[in-house]
């Protein structure tokens, strides 16, 4: 990371449904973390449908556990697909209300399914 002025910036960004929502968020804040540009792993993240975000992990590896920093998918019955980042224990994702950093536990108490992954480009580069 480049430092906690920058990433305290992510707290500010705004929320619009259509132009910048959690996967936008998510993108913004890879490309920051691992510099890494994963748009084209996240353009079906704006799917209302699981399995269209679900299909779209080609370039992802799951893990069992996360790992600092990688991304989580989350997915509640009846809801558009969710996703965040997970780094340092904390779940940072974009919500109506803004930017949120919370509590893994709460996270995992609040959706049905939360799946792990890292862009398969974190490893190939080294």
């Amino acid at each position: 990371m480049s430092g906690e002025t920058e990433l305290d910036d992510f707290h500010f960004k705004k929320y619009d449904r259509l132009n910048y929502n959690c996967s936008h968020f998510v993108r913004d804040l890879w490309m920051f973390l691992e510099g890494q540009d994963i748009c084209d792993m996240v353009s079906a993240w704006n799917s209302n449908s699981l399995s269209d975000a679900m299909s779209s992990r080609k370039g992802l590896w799951k893990l069992d556990n996360p790992l600092d920093p990688c991304i989580a998918l989350f997915a509640r019955k009846g809801d558009p697909p969710h996703v965040g980042v997970f780094m340092q224990g904390m779940i940072f994702h974009m919500t109506e209300t803004g930017p949120e950093l919370q509590n893994l536990s709460y996270v995992l108490s609040t959706f049905e399914s939360v799946k792990y992954y890292l862009c398969n480009t974190k490893y190939n580069s080294q």
